[in-house]
């Protein structure tokens, strides 16, 4: 009997594949990009969570949360700013386009503590 092999091929982007619109899938890539930055900087700081807590102007239990990863009350905003008061600098920036054209521009989340090709690149809308 001849085993079946099932190939799928996607995005590049799981929210996409998922279907969500290419403006939610940005949105949703930037937001997990920040929740892996500040869940990592929430673990690696070597403070309990009541200090961390204090310093982030939050209580406990959503220091919990940020440490599961479970940051859906949390905008993109938000998550910025726990960030930089936990001392982090946040990079963004814009880059017209070359030539005049009618494509989308491209979303690039990088990070720059690793020096490493972008982890996510896609469309976003105009």
């Amino acid at each position: 009997m001849k085993k079946e092999e099932l190939q799928i091929s996607g995005s590049g982007d799981v929210f996409i594949d998922l279907g969500f619109s290419e403006e939610e899938a940005a949105e949703l890539n930037i937001h997990t990009f920040l929740t892996w930055a500040i869940r990592d900087a929430v673990k690696t700081n070597g403070s309990r969570q009541v200090v961390i807590a204090k310093k982030l102007g939050i209580d406990q239990p959503k220091v919990s949360k940020i440490r599961n990863g479970n940051t859906d009350e949390f905008s993109i905003g938000r998550l910025a700013g726990f960030l930089l008061s936990m001392g982090y600098d946040i990079h963004i920036g814009v880059t017209p386009p070359k030539v005049q054209s009618d494509s989308r521009g491209q979303i690039q989340l990088i990070d720059l503590k690793k020096r490493r090709k972008p982890v996510k690149k896609r469309h976003a809308t105009a």
